[in-house]
């Protein structure tokens, strides 16, 4: 891990904390640090000053608002949309290349029988 990697990750943290939101922090959060903070060119997008977590929060907010699939549940909360439009929104916001999956392919216990 690379020291911009490392400072991409305590940014986004402190932001999180912050926050306080279990849903930003499992949907949004850990998803940026797991896939795309494993590049210099991703952690320079998410440290630049103008790029913020509660940023990308609105923006995620606004485009499910234009989509007319939200609701607001108190300040920062909402629900709507599916996990790809909310990824696009996310990656859209910091300007991150997407990276191909590194997820192993899913096993169907039942064919080994």
């Amino acid at each position: 891990m690379t020291e911009l990697v490392k400072q991409a990750i305590d940014k986004i943290d402190k932001e999180a904390e912050k926050i306080n939101n279990a849903y930003i922090t499992s949907k949004v959060v850990q998803r940026i640090i797991d896939t795309m903070l494993i590049n210099d060119a991703n952690a320079k997008k998410l440290l630049e000053k103008s790029k913020t977590l509660q940023g990308c929060i609105m923006n995620i907010y606004n485009h499910a608002k234009e989509n007319g699939n939200t609701q607001i549940q108190g300040a920062g909360s909402f629900v709507g949309g599916d996990d790809e439009d909310l990824w696009a929104w996310v990656c859209e916001y910091y300007g991150f290349e997407e990276l191909q999956s590194t997820a192993t392919e899913k096993v169907n216990l039942f064919d080994a029988l």
